[in-house]
């Protein structure tokens, strides 16, 4: 089945006549908007995709990206009302396999439509060999530096080989003006990802393969070539159906994207579900951190992607800890790998990184391996929403922001009642606090009193001395009774809105009169 994405009526019809004159091209069915295409694909995957170039409210070659980038497997072709270069090139770099013009004809169908139909057929029947009829993605973890000399391309590898024990993974140095994955891991590589570039749109998983290097452990290398000037053939097209086909062909893959900001890293971003962005708790490493953010917001790349940071070379004595680095640049904290240079630098300088001991890096990394490995399996089973149309992760921007509104509401409700608990406590120990000094008092106007007594002192003398030495709170409610067992009994107020007293009492010692 053929879909076509047109909001025109007269298109309808001409694609429709001109593919119904021509024999073996299928049928067409046109749907109006991207969400309604989505549905079709999602249950059933067509073979061939066309978008009218003339979208009413959205652009074309943005569709053709969208579609291409969801459905690697189904051809997108563009429909226009004129040919030309700068179009040709603005639909292959978009994702689109052909650029049909308007009105058809039925060479122009044959020759360019049949080819790209074929293409689907084949794909789809080795599909279904390798996965018995079924589509599953991989995912794709982006692995960048904030600057030079932070680490990047050391947690990508040992990430990735982490990861390599428990699923299929493959490690693709994306730094491909200066990447060194190969030197690092003792290769000596003579094929590159620069050898796809020609061939990426047809690419088969054949020719992938010829050009990986198996690393220990199970992990595939697709290395960077070994002269940067090589890289400049790197096109934002080739980034795109290259992590397309990886995607279908490991569990998980890991780019290693480098640091330089232009057009390949962006691409890997926006193809990537997770981006890690590695840094070193100095100033600037995370002034470039937020540089690096800023120009993803400022240049809509990675949108709705999820950002995180590895904080590496870290310890204790460091002056900035990872929590303050991530308040500090406002990017989510990962995870933070201690400093193990010292223990690194035998298996850097020969080229042994993943085959040396180093137990303690291997436990340093293992916190970006599970956290991969955890988003793996969450993206392996995403709720309904979240595959479908391109304003879902607006929609969840929307869901969290509902639910910090939700949590301030709830916080405007609570604290009255917090306020209320916590004056009660205050006022309970203020209480208890002047109950205790009131026994003081009491204690101490009982003895008073009782020495006075053994003095031969009469009971308005007593009332009167030990009321003297009393501060001002403790005298208008003092009451001293005597008993005929001689024992005195004081009793004095305690400070306190409710009508409170206290009493203490001490026995007389009589002394001998002279």
């Amino acid at each position: 089945m053929q879909y076509l994405l047109t909001s025109e009526e007269a298109v309808r019809r001409q694609v429709a006549a001109a593919v119904a004159e021509a024999e073996g091209l299928g049928e067409v069915t046109a749907v109006e908007s991207l969400a309604r295409l989505r549905e079709h694909l999602d249950t059933d995957e067509g073979s061939c995709v066309l978008v009218d170039e003339a979208l009413a409210d959205v652009s074309a070659l943005a569709v053709v990206q969208e579609v291409a980038r969801s459905y690697p497997l189904v051809p997108v072709i563009l429909l226009a009302r004129s040919r030309s270069t700068e179009l040709l090139s603005a639909a292959m770099d978009a994702g689109a396999r052909s650029v049909l013009t308007l009105p058809l004809s039925l060479e122009e169908l044959y020759s360019r439509l049949q080819p790209v139909l074929a293409w689907s057929q084949a794909v789809r029947e080795v599909g279904a060999q390798e996965e018995a009829g079924a589509r599953r993605q991989g995912t794709v973890t982006a692995v960048v530096g904030a600057k030079g000399g932070v680490g990047t391309s050391t947690i990508a590898v040992v990430a990735a080989a982490q990861l390599a024990q428990h699923v299929r993974t493959c490690l693709v140095d994306l730094d491909v003006r200066g990447g060194d994955l190969a030197a690092m891991t003792g290769l000596s590589v003579r094929r590159s990802v620069i050898d796809l570039v020609d061939i990426a749109a047809e690419a088969s998983a054949r020719e992938v393969a010829e050009v990986m290097y198996p690393l220990p452990g199970g992990l595939s290398l697709l290395p960077a070539p070994e002269h940067g000037e090589a890289g400049e053939a790197m096109t934002e097209a080739a980034t795109r159906q290259i992590i397309s086909m990886l995607r279908y062909q490991f569990d998980h893959v890991v780019l290693d994207c480098g640091s330089r900001m232009d057009d390949v890293l962006a691409m890997a971003l926006d193809c990537a579900d997770r981006v890690l962005v590695v840094a070193t708790p100095d100033a600037p490493a995370l002034r470039s951190v937020r540089r690096l953010t800023q120009a993803f917001t400022r240049l809509d790349i990675a949108h709705g992607r999820i950002v995180e940071m590895v904080m590496n070379r870290s310890g204790r004595q460091r002056e900035i800890q990872p929590r303050m680095a991530a308040r500090m640049t406002e990017v989510p904290l990962a995870a933070s790998v201690p400093d193990l240079t010292s223990q690194m630098d035998v298996a850097v300088n020969s080229s042994t990184l993943l085959t040396a001991t180093v137990p303690a890096l291997a436990k340093a990394v293992q916190p970006v391996t599970s956290l991969l490995l955890s988003g793996a399996a969450a993206a392996s089973a995403p709720p309904p929403e979240a595959a479908g149309a391109p304003g879902s992760r607006l929609r969840r921007r929307g869901g969290g922001a509902k639910s910090r509104r939700w949590q301030r509401g709830q916080v405007i409700v609570e604290f009255p009642v917090v306020f209320a608990l916590a004056t009660a406590a205050l006022l309970l120990c203020v209480q208890l606090l002047g109950y205790g000094v009131s026994y003081m008092m009491a204690n101490h106007a009982a003895q008073e009193a009782a020495h006075a007594y053994g003095t031969g002192m009469s009971t308005a003398e007593v009332q009167r001395e030990v009321r003297d030495r009393l501060p001002a709170p403790y005298r208008s409610g003092l009451r001293i009774e005597r008993s005929a067992s001689s024992e005195v009994t004081a009793t004095v107020p305690v400070p306190s809105v409710l009508d409170l007293s206290t009493s203490a009492r001490a026995g007389i010692v009589w002394e001998a009169q002279p």
